[in-house]
């Protein structure tokens, strides 16, 4: 089975981005050898990096602050440079994952 990132580019959206990430955490198929989820965070001056820190116990992050904001284009790019997985998966923040999604996408 392939490793699948799942990419956010966020930008001072830090409560967005705690729904998204717990959403992903519900996932009937979440094993870390085989899903990643990269952050990409577009210089934030809210609690973005407080929301990462509270969800690593419970998701395998890959997380980084650019050193001003780049704008969402870039934004997206630097995130998915991110990635070391097989497969990419661009998220917005605000997006939520239904339960089975990882599931079905690796069923794909």
């Amino acid at each position: 089975m392939e490793k699948i990132s799942v990419c956010i580019p966020t930008y001072n959206r830090a409560s967005h981005l705690r729904n998204c990430l717990h959403s992903i955490t519900l996932n009937s198929f979440l094993d870390p050898d085989y899903t990643q989820i990269c952050v990409s965070d577009n210089c934030s001056t809210d609690g973005t990096v407080d929301v990462v820190e509270q969800m690593k116990d419970k998701l395998k992050i890959k997380y980084a602050k650019n050193e001003r904001n780049y704008g969402l284009a870039i934004n997206i790019l630097k995130v998915v440079e991110m990635a070391d997985g097989e497969f990419i998966w661009l998220v917005g923040d605000d997006d939520l994952l239904l339960p089975c999604a990882l599931g079905q996408i690796y069923e794909l």
